[in-house]
């Protein structure tokens, strides 16, 4: 049976704007929706990305990733992926298709290794071609080889595919056009709305400072829960006399959750940290080298498979939500490849 992770923590999920929360930006995130063995995400963009996972949670690790972007004229890429269970130096990905009325031979595929995974590729006819074989296949076994030696095969599941392209086709207002993937019709590309406006904001620049031995008034005191060895309080420092302190609020084995407060300049007390998506508690936060993010990492498990991740900027008044992504399913998929649910970006970042 599989691990699914749905928003566990009520609280966590609300301080990072999951699971469709509003965005006081204006935008919404999207919703993640699971149809059986699919999951499927889209941002406030439009763009799109499903994933199938596999049947059996012992040949985790491995998985298909469709992505498209919310624009008229962008076309679906396609990504196989399979952790092998030892090194490859020439690896290529077979797949085979079960179930289809004509059958179909097995595609070899140039892959390439990317951390621990093996990846491949697929853009434009090839990737369309594919993905109408989905619709009506069974099964797609995924086996590695190292130059010509098998070093065996997986099957992601198609149990929900089709409801989850066809999902996508309505996110990405498709239904009824020439380019939706599965709810085609005679409608041209024309007829398809643009894209909402990208949400923009200007970042202050944060840096890590040494955290006050007695916190300022107003400032809450970490939780009991916090272990002795991690950081109770963590400080930021910001523009124009600004301080950002972050005070444990729960520590378990891989998530330690902090809540914010700002202290500024001539200020009698500190007040709440205000983020856009609600709430206030970010877990296991991290700055960027640049100083312009705060990332947050909400695992599902220690490894880091599946959970929720966002980023935030600081615009001086709040804390903006730059990016949203999550993953429901705890079998092998890294946080790179997880549909992302909502988008933003800094005017003042390259």
């Amino acid at each position: 049976m599989k691990t699914s992770l749905r928003c566990f923590s009520a609280a966590v999920a609300a301080s990072l704007g999951l699971c469709g929360a509003l965005i006081t930006s204006g935008a919404s995130a999207g919703e993640l929706k699971e149809f059986k063995d699919w999951a499927v995400g889209c941002d406030n963009l439009r763009n799109c990305t499903a994933i199938g996972f596999v049947a059996d949670e012992a040949q985790a690790g491995t998985y298909i990733r469709i992505s498209r972007g919310g624009d008229r004229d962008a076309q679906p890429v396609v990504r196989i992926a399979s952790m092998p269970d030892s090194d490859v130096h020439a690896p290529s990905l077979q797949l085979s298709l079960s179930g289809l009325p004509n059958g179909a031979a097995p595609q070899r595929l140039a892959a390439y290794v990317v951390y621990d995974f093996v990846d491949a590729d697929l853009n434009g006819g090839a990737a369309m071609k594919l993905i109408d074989d989905l619709r009506n296949a069974q099964s797609l076994s995924v086996e590695l080889f190292d130059g010509a030696s098998a070093k065996g095969a997986k099957t992601v599941s198609l149990s929900g595919a089709a409801a989850a392209l066809r999902y996508m086709d309505a996110q990405q207002l498709r239904v009824g056009t020439v380019t939706a993937l599965v709810a085609k019709g005679p409608a041209a590309a024309s007829t398809i709305r643009d894209v909402p406006a990208v949400p923009h904001f200007v970042g202050k620049v944060l840096s890590p400072m040494t955290a006050p031995k007695r916190l300022p008034p107003g400032v809450g005191k970490p939780d009991e829960t916090c272990d002795a060895g991690e950081a109770s309080v963590i400080a930021f420092k910001a523009p124009d006399g600004v301080s950002l302190i972050g005070v444990c609020q729960s520590s378990g084995a891989y998530n330690t959750s902090y809540s914010f407060w700002v202290v500024r300049a001539g200020s009698q007390k500190a007040a709440a940290a205000d983020f856009d998506s609600g709430g206030g508690e970010v877990v296991n936060p991290g700055l960027s080298k640049d100083g312009l993010t705060l990332s947050t990492f909400d695992k599902g498990r220690g490894v880091g498979d599946c959970g929720d991740s966002a980023e935030f900027a600081w615009d001086g008044t709040a804390f903006r939500t730059l990016t949203e992504s999550e993953m429901p399913e705890c079998l092998g998929v890294p946080s790179d490849d997880w549909p992302v649910t909502y988008t933003a970006v800094l005017r003042n970042r390259p």
